[in-house]
Parts: structure tokens; C-alpha cells; sequence
């Protein structure tokens, strides 16, 4: 059998095992992504603003429908590069509702995928996300590695931003770990990421 697709079929299941039903995957699929994007930028932006949660579901559920629909179509024409963005994007709004074990699951597919594409930058932002999925869901240990590796693959991906904010989780893990002298190298590392970055 066919693992790439025996994959996708595990994760049609898990998609709706979690409420997510079939979107129309004729519309445009890169439009569909974009405007899932801006939705869950949105929610974000407004979180930390304000630190209200309960306009959540006003912004992710929408933005899971088009992320849906728009893997869906990226599976049919065997787009994997588009397909790992869409991916990347479900786990973050499984991550952000507080779904620990969904946005693992979609976290592992993500690097999977990310991988056969040589997707540096994304095998470090899911290893970085996992990390804190399985920080919340009491694995200290799962989240240190991912963390750890998650550095790796950002110094490969050559961004800052990307690598400020693997230096930041490692550093919060480690916190977790008890070891402050660590954490306190890594941040340091993260701060000289953080000026090397054109990002706020």
C-alpha cells in the first residue's frame, strides 16, 4: 500500500473524527489557504490584544473548512509542498483549541510530508509547535527533543525569525526541565536570532 496515500486516508478520518466536514475543493485551493491564514493571523493578533478566547470559534472553524478543502485539492494534484502548509495550518488551529493529541498527529504528518520535500523551514516550525502541543500535554521529555531538533532544522532553514522562535521554545522546555543555566544560553541565542530578523 501506498504510504503517502494510506497516510492521507488517516488523515481524513482524523479530520472528521473532530468535526471537520468535506468543503467544496473546486474553489481556487491556494485562495482557500490564504483566507485560512488571515483567519487564524486574526485570531491570534486579536488573542493577544485583548485575551479573549471566545471569538475562536468565529475565525478557526472557517479557516478549517477552507484548510480542508484546500489539502484535499492539493492531495488530488500531488502538490506535497502546498499540501505541508495546509497541514502545518490544521495543527496550529487543533493546537490553538486546546486539541493536544489532534495537533501531534498533524504536527508528525506535517514533518513527514516536510521531509520529502526537503522543507527545511516547515520541519522546524512543526517540530517547534509539536513541541509545545506536547508541553501542554505534560510530555516534557517528547517537547525537549522536539524542541532540540526543532533548532536544528531552523539553523538549516537559514531564517531567524523561524530560528528565534525554536530558540524561544527550546528555552521554555527547558525552564520546565529545571535547567535555568540552559535556558538562559538558549535565550541569549534567540535575542541574537531576534536582531538578525527584518521581523517585530
Amino acid at each position: 500500500m501506498n504510504s503517502r496515500h494510506s497516510n492521507w486516508r488517516w488523515l481524513a478520518v482524523l479530520l472528521l473524527s473532530i468535526g471537520i466536514g468535506n468543503a467544496n475543493a473546486q474553489s481556487d485551493a491556494l485562495i482557500l489557504q490564504q483566507q485560512a491564514i488571515k483567519r487564524i493571523d486574526a485570531f491570534v493578533l486579536h488573542f493577544r490584544q485583548t485575551g479573549d478566547f471566545k471569538r475562536m470559534n468565529e475565525f478557526l472553524a472557517p479557516a478549517q473548512q477552507e484548510l480542508v478543502a484546500s489539502a484535499q485539492a492539493f492531495e488530488a494534484r500531488k502538490d506535497v509542498a502546498n499540501l505541508v502548509v495546509s497541514l502545518y495550518r490544521l495543527a496550529e488551529v487543533q493546537r490553538l483549541q486546546g486539541h493536544w493529541q489532534n495537533a501531534v498527529k498533524l504536527y508528525q504528518q506535517t514533518l513527514a510530508l516536510a521531509r520529502k520535500v526537503n522543507d527545511e523551514l516547515h520541519q522546524a516550525r512543526a517540530l517547534g509547535r509539536m513541541a509545545l502541543a506536547k508541553r501542554n500535554a505534560r510530555d516534557s521529555q517528547g517537547a525537549l527533543e522536539d524542541a532540540t531538533r526543532a533548532v536544528t532544522h531552523a539553523q538549516r532553514a537559514g531564517d531567524a525569525a523561524v530560528l528565534f522562535d525554536a530558540l524561544n521554545i527550546r528555552a521554555q522546555v527547558q525552564v520546565d526541565h529545571g535547567d535555568i543555566a540552559a535556558a538562559n544560553e538558549t535565550l541569549t541565542r534567540a535575542f541574537d536570532a531576534a536582531r538578525a530578523s527584518n521581523k517585530p
